[in-house]
């Protein structure tokens, strides 16, 4: 049976956040209803050349799949590309683009930002944010440009770009240009094991499952959301951990926020099972992960509509509520909603425990081990 080396930015581990999470699960998925074998290898390792070359020889590899939406796993393109067209076997190289193209667009909150300077937290990069978006308006064009390279980069080194939705290959395409034909669509599927339920009776607790992290996950506003919520006897749960997760906790008490704990780094699943509701106000995703996870567990989310592929997951006033971006008071009056409304509230994490099976491990992991094939039988 075929043996698949996933490259990824961090090492793989089942309480990692993101693509590590996200790659444990399919990897485990892969294992046990193909038979694939399967190998790790992280930025924090040996990446070199000749590293890589022996590394693949010496397990026999058949594909490599390079875990993106991280530049220097970008920049690795062409150096796997360079080694699987030397190799002496037929090897598969693909690219999975594990976010929203054209996140390097999105800002950074100004306050936040001043933060982690102020505190040394990661200067360097955070000065190079700061610069970015200071030159973004007024050098727009020369920085799509250099968009367009990074994107391009992937898409002439590997045999195929996976989007983790079909909303997303015009996003891409774009800003890179290319054909169709290049890319197709595979979606995340479910982080807990099929049988995983909810707790018999779930709390009146509010949960937000994210990485501290302003510019994509944009916390504050659900601080500021939450102030805004009457709550009856409710609680707000953050779990996570990231580098603003002190600037958070600093501004849920200047704000006085009440009835919120800040969880840090946590095993989320029993925070899944016992809370009624899911917040979640990114500002892009490449798929929301959490909000999978929250329905497999029926807690009913609520999101902002920011990213192309939330309908694949979120049905407004089915199984979540999808409101307008940056409509606070909407957000406010869908999450007040489901506080005050148990039938309603049952009736719609019936739903989403219902419709988030479409993502089984095993549904998802046949579209993986059917583009295997076809990519192999292509070669």
């Amino acid at each position: 049976m075929m043996n698949i080396l996933f490259v990824t930015p961090n090492e793989v581990l089942p309480l990692n956040g993101g693509i590590e999470r996200i790659t444990y699960t399919l990897s485990r998925a892969l294992r046990e209803y193909y038979g694939y074998t399967t190998y790790f290898r992280c930025l924090e390792e040996d990446c070199s050349e000749v590293a890589l070359e022996k590394y693949i020889s010496e397990k026999a590899i058949d594909i490599v799949v390079a875990q993106g939406a991280n530049k220097r796993i970008s920049q690795l393109m062409p150096m796997l590309r360079q080694i699987i067209n030397h190799a002496e076997r037929k090897i598969v190289l693909l690219f999975v683009f594990h976010s929203n193209p054209g996140v390097e667009l999105a800002t950074m909150d100004y306050p936040a930002l001043f933060y982690r300077l102020t505190h040394g937290i990661d200067v360097k990069a955070n000065m190079q944010q700061l610069v970015w978006q200071v030159c973004m308006p007024i050098m727009r064009n020369s920085m799509m440009k250099h968009l367009k390279q990074k994107y391009l980069l992937p898409y002439k080194c590997a045999d195929k770009i996976v989007l983790l939705s079909s909303q997303f290959i015009s996003e891409y395409r774009a800003i890179s240009g290319g054909e169709e034909d290049m890319f197709t669509a595979i979606p995340n599927m479910l982080s807990f094991a099929e049988g995983t339920k909810p707790a018999e009776n779930k709390a009146k607790t509010v949960l937000l499952v994210s990485r501290m992290e302003e510019r994509q996950k944009r916390i504050k506003l659900a601080l500021m959301i939450w102030n805004k919520t009457i709550h009856n006897g409710w609680r707000l749960k953050i779990v996570g951990a990231g580098e603003d997760f002190e600037y958070y906790k600093i501004l849920a008490k200047r704000w006085n926020v009440k009835d919120v704990s800040f969880e840090g780094r946590q095993n989320p699943l029993p925070y899944y099972q016992e809370s009624s509701i899911f917040m979640m106000t990114s500002a892009f995703e490449g798929w929301g992960l959490t909000l999978t996870e929250a329905q497999q567990c029926g807690c009913v989310p609520i999101v902002f509509d920011t990213y192309a592929s939330l309908p694949d997951i979120v049905e407004d006033g089915r199984n979540g509520f999808v409101v307008p971006e940056g409509d606070m008071n909407q957000y406010v009056v869908r999450l007040t909603q489901l506080m005050n409304d148990e039938s309603l509230r049952k009736e719609m994490a019936e739903n989403a425990m219902i419709d988030c099976r479409r993502y089984t491990p095993k549904k998802v992991a046949e579209q993986w081990h059917q583009l295997f094939n076809e990519l192999l039988n292509q070669k």
